[in-house]
């Protein structure tokens, strides 16, 4: 038997609407969430095409800064890889959370390096970066396209 409750929650429109929007947010997220990927990855796997060249130009970038050539040179070697893997992780939404908390530290460390050169064109662009990474972690309750859903599915 049927009960009033069951039929309503069954017949009503809001609740139809509710399930829409909610697919519809989710189907957004991951629109977003695979486009930012891709445009990360992307950073990396041009840089690691030229790798060397790419570490010697950041480091010849920052020779009138207060930071030290090796350690601008050690981060140089790291940034390319690390967009890499984080751009697959988000790409993919493989420990979602994660990859965008790592995302969102390097992105922070290469914006302290470009306000320390005063390239404040580059540090606005950045803005925008860090804009897109707050929307997605706010919205990982909508992550469900995603690895990481496929594979809590699997677990439950």
């Amino acid at each position: 038997m049927t009960t009033k409750r069951e039929t309503m929650s069954v017949c009503d429109p809001s609740d139809a609407r509710a399930a829409l929007l909610l697919a519809d947010g989710q189907l957004a997220y991951a629109v977003l969430r695979g486009a930012f990927g891709v445009n990360i990855l992307m950073h990396g796997a041009a840089r690691l095409g030229s790798l060397s060249g790419f570490v010697n130009g950041v480091t010849a970038s920052f020779a009138d800064t207060l930071l030290p050539e090796t350690l601008v040179r050690a981060f140089a070697w790291v940034i390319a890889p690390a967009e890499l893997i984080l751009g697959l992780a988000i790409l993919l939404g493989l420990q979602t959370r994660r990859a965008l908390l790592g995302g969102t530290a390097l992105l922070l460390m290469l914006t302290i390096g470009v306000t320390l050169q005063q390239r404040w064109d580059v540090a606005g662009l950045q803005l925008t970066y860090f804009v897109v990474y707050a929307l997605l972690l706010g919205g990982l309750g909508l992550n469900r396209w995603s690895v990481d859903n496929w594979r809590a599915g699997r677990s439950a």
